[in-house]
């Protein structure tokens, strides 16, 4: 009669998240941020002042590209999903190919008196348009693989809690720089000649702040890696009865190869 041994597979532990993982994801959020809040602080404020778009048209446009917005982050986070663990992990391939795209496209938005210096009212608004859908797909892109990075990094609680507050403060620290540095240069331009104030908007001594948001996004990748193994995706019976005994856990565990 057969004696028939049990054997367990040995799970590596993962390693402790180090200052460094937590920098660098902070960092992420800082690159995010300021591409994001970059529009939404003055984005209105240079199409109305400097290329003369109305302020009624620019808010009709903020609606409809939130509604393609929608539709973009389904679509992104759907191939995101997709995608196979490479070499490089399964989301930081994302934040590698898009984060140049999504500095030069934010860069584009604000340059629309640079590339077009007789563009009206109406190729303005058309200009704006497409540079900003632009931009915002590429910002779901590279946000939302770095907002799903950090369950791969760990499954400690404790661990992804810091991570959580690690983003706030990069986010929040990008904010500030904005509000108390650039914000204030173009305050001091507002009462000057056109060609001062398009010359302080479309360019705000950002010079830095993009090469900031580069470095950034690009150092996001290296410093935040995934320790989590990613099991192979269980078939539908395992699914159905991990379901029924509510152990969903256990059989994502057993998928994992050996």
């Amino acid at each position: 009669m057969a004696v028939v041994t049990p054997t367990t597979t040995e799970v590596a532990v993962p390693k402790k998240l180090s200052l460094r993982n937590y920098a660098g994801y902070a960092t992420g959020d800082a690159a995010n941020n300021l591409a994001f809040s970059m529009s939404s602080l003055f984005l209105l404020l240079y199409y109305t002042n400097v290329v003369g778009v109305g302020a009624a048209a620019l808010g009709t446009m903020f609606l409809v590209i939130r509604f393609w917005d929608a539709v973009a982050d389904l679509v992104v986070g759907r191939l995101v999903d997709a995608k196979k663990p490479g070499r490089l992990g399964k989301f930081r391939p994302f934040i590698l190919w898009f984060s140049l795209p999504l500095l030069l496209s934010s860069m584009a938005l604000f340059s629309a008196q640079i590339f077009f210096p007789d563009l009206g009212a109406t190729g303005g608004l058309i200009y704006a348009y497409i540079a900003y859908v632009v931009m915002g797909t590429l910002y779901s892109f590279v946000n939302i693989p770095y907002g799903s990075i950090a369950p791969a990094m760990t499954q400690v609680p404790v661990e992804r809690a810091r991570l959580a507050s690690w983003r706030v403060w990069g986010s929040n620290l990008t904010i500030l720089m904005l509000a108390f540095v650039v914000a204030p240069q173009i305050k001091q331009y507002a009462k000057d000649p056109p060609d001062y104030s398009s010359r302080c908007l479309s360019q705000p001594r950002s010079s830095w702040s993009r090469a900031w948001c580069c470095i950034c996004s690009q150092s996001l990748p290296s410093k935040s890696r995934s320790f989590v193994r990613w099991p192979r995706r269980p078939s539908r019976k395992a699914s159905a009865l991990c379901s029924r005994t509510n152990r969903l856990s256990g059989c994502a565990w057993e998928a994992l190869p050996s």
